[in-house]
C-alpha cells in the first residue's frame, strides 16, 4: 500500500469513530431526557407563552377598571399584531367582557 492510501484510510476511520461517538453520545443524551420527561410533568413544567402573558396583562389591567388596548398587549409579550387577535377572539368566545366604559382621563392640575 502506498503511503497516501495508507494515511487516507486512517483519516476515513478516525473520522468514522468520531463519527459513532457523537451517534452514541446522542443517544444516550436523548434516553436521559426521555427518562426524565416521561409527557406527565411537561404539561406542568412548560414555559409560558406570548398569550399567557398578554393574558396575565389583560387580567391586571381590567382589575384596575382598564381596557388595554391590542398595541399595549403586544408591547408587553414582545410580538406584533397579535394583541388586537388576541382581544378579538377572547371577545369573540366571551372570555374578554367590555363591562367599564372608556378608560377616564383624570386631570391633576392645581386650577
Amino acid at each position: 500500500m502506498k503511503r497516501q492510501d495508507w494515511s487516507l484510510w486512517i483519516q476515513c476511520s478516525c473520522t468514522g469513530l468520531v463519527a459513532v461517538g457523537a451517534v452514541y453520545a446522542s443517544f444516550l443524551h436523548g434516553r436521559a431526557f426521555a427518562l426524565q420527561y416521561d409527557g406527565s410533568d411537561m404539561a406542568q413544567t412548560r414555559e409560558p407563552t406570548a398569550e399567557d402573558q398578554m393574558r396575565a396583562y389583560f387580567q391586571t389591567q381590567r382589575a384596575h377598571g382598564r381596557w388595554p388596548s391590542g398595541a399595549e398587549l403586544d408591547h408587553v409579550a414582545g410580538t406584533n399584531n397579535y394583541g388586537q387577535k388576541l382581544l378579538r377572539r377572547w371577545k369573540e368566545e366571551g372570555r374578554a367582557q367590555n363591562s367599564c366604559t372608556a378608560p377616564t382621563i383624570q386631570n391633576h392640575s392645581n386650577v
